[in-house]
């Protein structure tokens, strides 16, 4: 089983457009960026976050479970600007 941690329906789209099956369990993690942090880091700790997550109440359904939480950030001359819609 895979679930989708991110409630955007461009993501769903293509898991849908590849034939993937999913559940879309949008993770609740504060999306902050942490002084000092480089955009690969942010972007890797939240995903990360995310999966985690959105993993926690179905591993214990279905241990063959697998997450995709996928995470974009805007940054500019290594700076970051915001997330990506």
């Amino acid at each position: 089983m895979l679930i989708l941690a991110s409630a955007s329906p461009r993501r769903q789209e293509l898991l849908r457009n590849a034939g993937i099956a999913h559940l879309v369990r949008p993770a609740n993690v504060l999306e902050e960026f942490l002084p000092g942090e480089s955009p690969e880091a942010c972007v890797e700790r939240l995903a990360r976050s995310k999966a985690r997550a959105s993993l926690t109440r179905d591993l214990f359904i279905n241990p063959n479970t697998w997450s995709s939480a996928p995470d974009t950030v805007v940054a500019v001359d290594n700076e970051l600007l915001g997330q990506a819609s």
